[in-house]
C-alpha cells in the first residue's frame, strides 16, 4: 500500500500540470453539476414560457432585469462566489505544495507524501493571509493577486457556462423555429409578474365589496387576493373535500354582485349566503328543487302568445314561400323536394 501511494506521488509530480487542470476540472463540473440540478425547478417554469428567439446578449440582459430584485437571483449569485473560492483554494494548494517541493532542501529527510503533508496544514493560514491582502509572494507573484485572480477567472468561467447552457436550452430549435421546451406544450403555473401585469392580483381588503366584474380564484396566502374580471372560462379542478365551497364558491357567492345560477345539490351554499345576497346586493334569491313542493316554479310556456295572429301567420308563410322560390326550391321548378326524403 505505501508503494503504491509513493508511485501515485510520483506520478503527480511528473504530469502535475495534467493533473492539476484535470482535478480542478472535475472538482468545477462536479458543482456545477449540483448547482444545475437544485436550480432546475426554479428554471423550469420561466424555461416553458412561450417567447420569441433572442440574442445571447438580450437574454442576458432580460435575465438580470426580471432576476435582479429576487431572493433567487442573489441566492444564486452567493453559490457562484462560494464555488468560487472552493475552486481557488484547491488551484491554491496544490500550487502550494509544488512550491514547497520546488524548495525543499536537498539534505531534508522529508519525502514528497510528507511535503504534501506539510503544505495541507500550512494552507488554512497562508489562504487567509491572501485574502487579507499579504505582500508575501510564491513563485515571485503576491499570493493576494494570485488567489483574488483565481477567485475572479473562476467566477466568469462558471458564471459563464452557467448562461451558456441556459442560452442552449432557450435557442435550440427543431424544424419551423420550434423550441424544444414547446415540444410537448407550453402550459405552465402563472408567476407573479405576470398576474400583476395581468391586474389579477387585487389587494387585500376584507370589507371592499367588488365592484367590477371581479371573480375571486384565489389567495397568495394570507395576503392578496386573486381576482379575474375577463370574459374566459374559469375551471377548477380539486379532490372531494378540499375546499372548493369554502374556498371559491362562497366567497364569491358573497362578493360577486351580478346575477348568478348555482348548482347546489346539498343547498349549503343556499343555506349559507341566500340571505346575505338578498341584503347585502338587494337581489331576489329562487330556489328550483324539482322535487321538492316548497320549490320556486318556471312555466315557459307562460311566454308563449296561443292567440290567433291571422296576420303574423300570413307574413311568415309569405317569407317561406318567397325563400323556397329564389332558391329553386319550389315543388315544380326545382328538385329540392324530388331528391329529399320528408317524413312528416
Amino acid at each position: 500500500m505505501e508503494d503504491f501511494l509513493y508511485n501515485a506521488l510520483y506520478f503527480i509530480e511528473d504530469y502535475k500540470l495534467v493533473v492539476i487542470f484535470s482535478f480542478i476540472g472535475l472538482i468545477a463540473l462536479f458543482f456545477l453539476y449540483k448547482f444545475m440540478k437544485a436550480q432546475k425547478k426554479a428554471f423550469k417554469d420561466k424555461a416553458n414560457q412561450p417567447q420569441k428567439k433572442k440574442s445571447f446578449k438580450e437574454i442576458i440582459i432580460d435575465g438580470l432585469k426580471e432576476r435582479v430584485k429576487t431572493f433567487g437571483f442573489w441566492l444564486q449569485a452567493i453559490l457562484l462566489l462560494s464555488y468560487s473560492f472552493i475552486t481557488s483554494g484547491l488551484f491554491f494548494l496544490i500550487l502550494l505544495g509544488n512550491f514547497y517541493d520546488d524548495n525543499s532542501l536537498p539534505e531534508s529527510d522529508d519525502d514528497l507524501f510528507d511535503i504534501w503533508i506539510y503544505a495541507i496544514q500550512d494552507f488554512p493560514a497562508y489562504y487567509f493571509k491572501a485574502l487579507c491582502f499579504s505582500s508575501l509572494k510564491i513563485y515571485g507573484f503576491n499570493i493576494s493577486l494570485v488567489v483574488y485572480s483565481s477567485i475572479l477567472c473562476s467566477y466568469i468561467f462558471i458564471t459563464f457556462f452557467v448562461w451558456f447552457l441556459k442560452y442552449l436550452t432557450r435557442t435550440r430549435d427543431i424544424g419551423a423555429n420550434k423550441k424544444v421546451d414547446d415540444l410537448f406544450g407550453s402550459a405552465s403555473w402563472e408567476t407573479e409578474e405576470k398576474m400583476i401585469k395581468a391586474k389579477l392580483i387585487t389587494p387585500n381588503n376584507k370589507k371592499r365589496a367588488f365592484d367590477k366584474r371581479e371573480v375571486i380564484v384565489g389567495r397568495r396566502g394570507l395576503g392578496d387576493f386573486i381576482a379575474y374580471a375577463g370574459q374566459a372560462f374559469i375551471g377548477l379542478i380539486a379532490p372531494t373535500r378540499s375546499g372548493k365551497g369554502v374556498g371559491f364558491i362562497m366567497p364569491n357567492m358573497i362578493n360577486y354582485p351580478q346575477n348568478i345560477v348555482v348548482f347546489d345539490p346539498k343547498a349549503d351554499t343556499m343555506e349559507t349566503c341566500g340571505k346575505i345576497r338578498e341584503k347585502r346586493f338587494n337581489q331576489k334569491v329562487f330556489i328550483y328543487e324539482p322535487f321538492s313542493l316548497k320549490t320556486h316554479r318556471f312555466n315557459p310556456f307562460a311566454y308563449v302568445d296561443f292567440g290567433n295572429d291571422v296576420v303574423l301567420t300570413e307574413d311568415i308563410l309569405s317569407q317561406i314561400d318567397t325563400r323556397l322560390k329564389g332558391h329553386g326550391m319550389v315543388a315544380s321548378g326545382g328538385g329540392f323536394f324530388h331528391s329529399n326524403l320528408w317524413i312528416g
